[in-house]
This record gives structure tokens, C-alpha cells and sequence, in this order.
């Protein structure tokens, strides 16, 4: 049973490519994060026995690796706890889940207390709002997306969908019929000139998903037809004047060397995405319910928030005391995002700085 959850196809490439595009489109840059996990390249998740740890908390244990951060334990009995309390006493033959480059990375240190300094605890939690979102494009993964994204949002948030008349059927009829926070509008109009400035104008969304036509087109076609599509809305966005991110489903990834290098970021490239998390979770099958995890919105999620919660009025901080700044709000930081050296070269995110 359990390698059939692992394996069945349509766990890896449908609920997958629904949950990360649930979350990307709603939090930049957490598709970049999860594409280095799921990868060979960079940092991944490695579950590892430290001996030193034994009898020490998961809070302590935050701030002794330079080139790794722990993320869950793996107790001797195979349960699994991702981001568990910070309270939590290491026991012996616990594993350690954690984000390294390379298993050789995870290098206990002995910390001692004052070693990095501390951070004022910023105070914020704004108010949460209902979201209105924009989605161009329909497949059959798109009812899982609209799923999840019930998931998260807040009550009296919306999703407006324009699809192409010539390739979808009756949307209602496709529309999940469960859910409770996201309503939505399903209307089905050829992009014509002017409609996608239109819809944007309307709707003013705080995101836009723009999603192939898998199955009804070629996958050359569909994502020519994404491409196009993209490009329309990433310049309407500006004309508008509008702060919406926008995410994109593409099924070849050679294909996001198409657009300008400084909107490539929003590329969610599914079908290779589900080729690697399907590779990681039959190297070590204990990966497995820490990706679910991370996938969950009932469990711990990856979000990307501002670094002024975190450092106050400080300029440069090391992310060792970030990493403590993140504990004291019982986070976990794992990285940030910045804009690329140059003007036009976009955002990149950073997994697992030294500290």
C-alpha cells in the first residue's frame, strides 16, 4: 500500500501539480524551492542520524550546522514530524530530516549561547483578507488547483477562469462542488484582443494562473498558446499598474527560454517536476510523507514573508540570527529571495545559506 501511494501516477503529477501551484501562485518563489527539493541540484532533504544530538531539543539543535537546517525527525519507530516543537527532545536513533547539498554537509557543531546575536521579536500578523484570483486556462488538473486553493484562502475569496470555448466543455460541470472559501466564475471566451486587459481591469486580482491545454492540444501547441498568453498578462499587468503575481503551467521545460529572463521564475514546469519528486521518493522512501506535508494545508507549509519581520530596523544580519528571529515565531527559515545582481535579470531564491 504504501508503494502504491507512492508510485500511482496520478498522485505524483495530479495532486502534486495542484498543491505546488496552489501555493506558488499565492506565495512567489515556493515553486523554486520545492524544484530544488524535488532536484539533484543545489540543496535537497537528506534524513540523517546524528549521534551528537541525542538528548538535545529541536529548538537547540536549529543553530548547530553551518551549512544545513533541520526540518523534521524521523523517530526510531518511523514517525514522521515535520517542523515538530521546538521543544522536542532528540531521542537515541532519531533521524534528522534536513536541507543540505550533500549528506557529508550535515555537520553537527556545538553551539554555545551567544554566539550569534539576537534579534528583536517584530510583532506581525496582519489581517487576513479575502483574495481574488484569475485563472486563463483549463485542464484536468485545474478542479485539483481550484481544490486547494479552498484550501487556503480566507471565507468570501473568488476565482474568476476564462477558458477557450474551442477546447473545454461545459466548465460548471467541472467546477469542484464542495467548496466553502473560493467561489467561482467560470466563463468561456477566446482571447481576442483586449480581453485579457479587460478581465485584469475587472477582476484587479491578487494572482493570476495561467494554465495549459493539456490533452486538447499538442504539448508543443499548449505551450506556445501558455507562452503567449503569459507574455500577454505579464504586460498588461504593467500597464495596469497592478502588483498580481502571475504563475504559469509549462510541459517542456526547454520552453522557458522563450521569455524574458526576468519573468522565468514563474514558470511551474509540471511534468519535470513530477519526474523528480518521483525519483527522490524511490531513493528514500522516507521522503515520502515529508513532501505530503509540505503539500498539505493542514500541515506545515512554505511561505515566503518579509525580512522585516524578522530583523526590525537592523541593515545586514547573518542568517544565523534570522534563523533564531524565524524559531522565536516557531518558524523554520530555510532561505530567502532577493533580486538578481543587474536590472533585468529577475528574482532568485536561496535554499539553505550558511549561517
Amino acid at each position: 500500500n504504501r508503494v502504491t501511494s507512492i508510485f500511482d501516477p496520478f498522485i505524483a503529477t495530479g495532486n502534486l501539480i495542484a498543491r505546488v501551484m496552489a501555493q506558488a501562485c499565492r506565495h512567489p518563489g515556493v515553486d523554486q524551492v520545492m524544484a530544488e527539493l524535488f532536484s539533484y541540484e543545489g540543496s535537497e532533504l537528506y534524513t540523517v542520524e546524528v549521534p551528537d544530538a541525542t538528548g538535545m531539543t529541536f529548538g537547540d539543535l536549529l543553530g548547530c550546522f553551518e551549512s544545513a537546517i533541520p526540518v523534521g525527525l524521523i523517530s526510531h519507530d518511523d514517525k514522521v514530524s515535520v517542523r515538530p516543537d521546538p521543544c522536542t527532545v532528540i531521542g537515541r536513533n532519531d533521524r534528522i530530516v534536513a536541507i543540505a547539498e550533500d549528506v557529508h554537509s550535515v555537520q553537527f557543531r556545538a553551539r554555545r549561547r551567544g554566539d550569534v546575536p539576537v534579534l528583536p521579536v517584530v510583532e506581525s500578523s496582519p489581517a487576513r483578507r479575502s483574495e481574488q484570483g484569475l485563472m486563463f486556462g483549463f485542464n484536468e488538473f485545474a478542479p485539483l488547483v481550484l481544490s486547494e486553493l479552498d484550501d487556503y484562502v480566507p471565507p468570501g475569496s473568488e476565482m474568476v477562469i476564462i477558458a477557450d470555448p474551442d477546447l473545454v466543455g461545459d466548465l460548471d460541470e467541472r467546477v469542484p462542488a464542495h467548496l466553502v472559501n473560493l467561489k467561482v466564475k467560470a466563463g468561456r471566451e477566446r482571447l481576442t484582443p483586449g480581453v485579457v486587459h479587460r478581465m485584469l481591469d475587472e477582476v484587479r486580482p491578487d494572482y493570476v494562473v495561467v494554465l495549459c491545454y493539456r490533452g486538447a492540444l499538442t504539448p508543443n501547441d499548449a505551450d506556445a498558446r501558455t507562452l503567449m498568453t503569459f507574455l500577454e498578462v505579464g504586460r498588461e499587468i504593467a500597464a495596469l499598474g497592478l502588483g498580481a503575481n502571475v504563475v504559469a503551467e509549462i510541459l517542456d521545460p526547454e520552453d522557458v527560454r522563450l521569455v524574458p529572463a526576468d519573468w522565468s521564475h514563474e514558470f511551474v514546469v509540471t511534468e519535470h517536476l513530477s519526474s523528480l519528486y518521483i525519483t527522490q521518493v524511490s531513493e528514500n522512501r522516507s521522503l515520502a510523507p515529508v513532501f505530503a506535508d509540505l503539500l498539505d494545508a493542514e500541515g506545515t507549509e512554505i511561505y515566503c514573508k518579509p525580512v522585516d519581520w524578522y530583523m526590525g530596523a537592523e541593515g545586514r544580519v547573518s542568517f544565523a540570527s534570522l534563523t533564531d528571529a524565524a524559531l522565536a515565531r516557531n518558524e523554520i527559515a530555510i532561505g530567502f529571495r532577493r533580486e538578481r545582481e543587474g536590472t533585468a535579470m529577475g528574482r532568485e531564491t536561496i535554499i539553505n545559506p550558511t549561517k
